[in-house]
């Protein structure tokens, strides 16, 4: 309880900050990056893409997806920006560049085949700049900056710059396909094949990614439409009813406020109050809380994707 209330008091102040806990409740490890307005931010071509220094003195080494760490950096740094190490995260990065990184994915996917559908982000970069997501091999990859005419790979020891950052063009970096509405993918195996090995020795210590878990990413607050969309489905939802299998229908709405819409508790624990009054007899407050805890469990299917 104690630890909710830390991360609703941080996102009072700190929208970025939410977001870098929701990652590493998913088990992504990330460290705070300078704003690119940062008056301490001294870079010139790597303005919002710079560690904060006096937080993370090794850089991605010190990269973690403890709740109560990432609290502390954004309570300090409310407009940090997010990085997360895909390879201590169980994930590898392609990094697409401009209009020459565009040209090379079409000549290698000619070559090697076409990418699947994965977790996508554009990074607000000017000419164009592109993020993919994809399982990480069971091997250490290199993090090659220059793999091809603009297209690097992130893996350990690398790291990428994740929504809702802002990019130092003024525009925020943006899930395209967000893990709460498309599957991680694996390479294929022409792809993995080509990939600058570190080393051929099975990674050890490195968790997998958690598909269950990884699906439910912080989704974007929800509009006021999608609010109103949920209360019109409950309110069509059939009233629970003691005796008469009441908890599996209350437990129904539940999911279907906090899960398949992917409501926050601000926004989805008023339509689910309206909906207690209708059941007979209403459960308690208590009660309530603990359908709506359990609702938000990782499922098979996305988080949100009954917006």
């Amino acid at each position: 309880m104690m630890m909710n209330q830390s991360i609703r008091k941080l996102r009072e102040v700190s929208e970025t900050g939410y977001w870098a806990v929701c990652y590493g409740r998913m088990g992504l490890k990330v460290i705070p990056i300078y704003h690119p307005c940062d008056p301490a931010e001294k870079s010139r071509d790597k303005r919002g893409k710079r560690p904060i220094g006096s937080f993370v003195p090794h850089g991605f080494k010190d990269a973690t997806d403890n709740v109560e760490q990432i609290i502390r950096w954004w309570t300090r740094k409310p407009d940090a920006n997010i990085a997360i190490a895909p390879g201590s995260s169980g994930l590898i990065g392609i990094d697409i560049d401009g209009e020459l990184g565009r040209q090379s994915l079409v000549v290698l996917e000619k070559k090697l085949g076409t990418l699947p559908s994965t977790w996508t982000v554009t990074t607000g970069r000017e000419n164009g700049g592109t993020h993919l997501y994809f399982k990480s091999p069971g091997f250490a990859v290199s993090n090659k900056v220059g793999w091809c005419d603009g297209i690097d790979i992130r893996h350990h020891g690398g790291g990428l710059i994740v929504p809702p950052s802002v990019h130092q063009s003024g525009t925020r970096y943006e899930w395209l396909y967000s893990p709460s509405k498309t599957l991680l993918a694996e390479l294929p195996e022409k792809w993995l094949n080509v990939l600058p090995k570190a080393g051929v020795t099975p990674l050890v210590g490195i968790q997998p990614a958690r598909e269950g878990c990884l699906l439910n990413v912080v989704l974007p607050p929800a509009s006021p439409m999608q609010i109103d969309q949920c209360r019109n489905y409950v309110q069509k939802c059939q009233a629970a009813v003691s005796s008469n299998g009441g908890h599996n229908q209350t437990f129904a709405v539940a999911r279907a406020i906090f899960y398949d819409f992917g409501l926050t508790e601000g926004e989805g624990w008023p339509i689910f109050v309206e909906y207690n009054q209708r059941c007979e007899p209403p459960w308690s407050e208590y009660e309530l809380r603990h359908k709506m805890i359990d609702a938000q469990k990782p499922s098979h299917r996305p988080m949100g994707a009954a917006r």
